[in-house]
């Protein structure tokens, strides 16, 4: 879970977190 957060962060700017889809 702690590295999908990671990637998130990354593309948070582009989109928010895969949960939020």
């Amino acid at each position: 879970v702690h590295g999908a957060a990671r990637r998130s962060a990354r593309r948070k700017h582009q989109e928010p977190l895969p949960s939020a889809r």
